[in-house]
């Protein structure tokens, strides 16, 4: 009987915080998401988790801010601005592309270096002895020696005498047409490379109260249970096998409460 009375008890004080709390949370959940969409340029559709330099404090989420320079999306990435091409919202991928590459000239090159990169640009003195593993881009690039485009990773190893890394670049061409021509690289450069987002990681950046997955929870002790039990239940087997099945199903009865004032 006292058993009972303290669960019921628990309960009470539980359902009252929900109701008193269902309107923060609301707010929470929400937070950066209400703005109207921004633009710059050929970009429509700059919304959350994107936002402008330029848009309100409370749109989107800080850590995806783009600018607009000279009417392009330009997203700072490492110590490098790289011009956005295009933002799938269905797929959680923006593709942009180095500044450095002209479309249909082949001697443009990228102006910044990433890495991890899956081609590097290398100024060689003379051919390199195992020349099935490059490109060769002499032709399109001026250099006073040889210039050549290795496809994969390089390591100090790699490197053959006479040779020198002059950048590094990142594509989302497949690997096995990464030692095509010349020209086939390039245009693959200037397509572009994707980044992909995790929701569950940049809702992490917007809540300003508990987390767990992708949900937001109001900072208080209401949303600290809420998190909790949503971690529980994706652990519901060794919950159920540490706990027992009777304080399991209370918890379960609690959050079915709460969630109707959410």
């Amino acid at each position: 009987m006292e058993t009972q009375t303290s669960s019921s008890s628990w309960f009470l004080i539980l359902s009252l915080l929900a109701i008193t709390s269902s309107s923060e949370y609301s707010n929470e959940k929400t937070i950066g998401r209400v703005c109207p969409p921004s633009s710059c340029g050929s970009i429509r559709n700059i919304s959350y988790p994107f936002r402008l330099n330029s848009d309100p404090t409370n749109c989107g989420v800080s850590f995806y801010t783009l600018s607009c320079e000279n009417n392009l999306t330009v997203l700072n990435l490492y110590s490098g601005k790289y011009t956005v091409l295009s933002i799938n919202y269905d797929s959680n991928t923006i593709r942009a592309v180095d500044p450095g590459l002209r479309k249909n000239d082949c001697s443009s090159l990228p102006r910044y270096s990433l890495s991890p990169y899956n081609f590097s640009f290398q100024d060689c003195q003379r051919v390199p002895a195992n020349l099935s593993l490059y490109v060769d881009a002499s032709s399109c690039i001026g250099s006073r020696g040889y210039y050549y485009v290795k496809a994969g990773t390089l390591t100090t190893s790699d490197l053959e005498d006479g040779c020198r890394v002059d950048r590094t670049a990142i594509t989302t061409l497949n690997e096995k047409d990464q030692n095509g021509s010349y020209q086939h690289i390039h245009e693959a450069l200037v397509f572009g490379f994707e980044l992909e987002w995790r929701p569950d990681l940049y809702m992490r950046y917007s809540c300003r109260g508990w987390s767990f997955s992708s949900t937001c929870y109001p900072n208080r002790f209401i949303g600290f249970f809420q998190s909790v039990f949503e971690y529980m239940d994706a652990q519901r087997y060794a919950v159920l096998f540490i706990l027992g099945k009777s304080f399991y199903l209370l918890l379960a009865n609690i959050y079915f409460h709460l969630s109707k004032h959410m």
